[in-house]
């Protein structure tokens, strides 16, 4: 039943002003760093390969001339009650429940795994771009845990009736509210919901995260 698919922006061919100053000025700058203009070590590493600096530098300069004006790498975080907003649609989270298992038709089911819970996120979205913007519970992950033992996890497919839909077409101004279930361990108290901008083109914008208690 989890779903995990990532919505991807429709509009990953966008130019906003100034992309082509941009994109020349990053160009000039990526031309600098493979002749050695802008310093640094060049020397290459005996199996061919730059050193870290250079590499972290080119692949700054490639992001950037990838993103063609579109904000990238930034971090959003908010707690329930707020709205977040990104480049398609506002967010906000209206509550967080734990539940050992959920009735549907009368019938009791429970987590997919023994000593798992599961966590009801009430979702509202509204589309705050000019064009359809598609929508799904699989655009939300639950993350848990820290370092190394940080745990993330995609979405319940719906499978009842008040579930935040799997495929909404959402038109522009529209609202769409729904319950995103996920499974987390009984001892798991708190946790991050979160929305990566993953555009059409595979190109990873910024990130928003809910901190939530539950």
């Amino acid at each position: 039943m989890k779903g995990n698919s990532r919505i991807r922006g429709l509009f990953g061919g966008l130019r906003k002003g100034g992309v082509v100053a941009l994109a020349a000025v990053a160009s000039m700058l990526l031309a600098l760093a493979l002749t050695g203009c802008l310093g640094g070590t060049q020397d290459a590493n005996s199996d061919g390969t730059t050193t870290r600096a250079d590499s972290d530098l080119l692949t700054d300069i490639q992001k950037t001339l990838q993103a063609e004006g579109r904000p990238f790498n930034n971090v959003t975080t908010g707690k329930p009650g707020d709205v977040l907003s990104n480049t398609f649609f506002d967010w906000e989270i209206k509550s967080v429940v734990a539940q050992n298992s959920v009735i549907i038709d009368g019938e009791e089911f429970f987590p997919s795994i023994d000593g798992y819970k599961f966590v009801l996120v009430d979702v509202q979205t509204k589309n705050i771009y000019t064009e359809i913007n598609p929508m799904s519970n699989g655009d939300f992950n639950i993350i848990y845990g820290n370092g190394e033992d940080a745990v993330e996890d995609y979405a319940y497919e719906a499978f009842m009736e008040g579930m935040y839909p799997d495929d909404e077409q959402q038109e522009p101004g529209e609202t769409t509210s729904g319950i995103v279930i996920f499974e987390v361990p009984q001892d798991v108290h708190e946790a991050q919901i979160a929305y990566y901008e993953v555009w059409d083109d595979e190109f990873e914008g910024d990130t928003y995260l809910f901190e939530v208690k539950f």
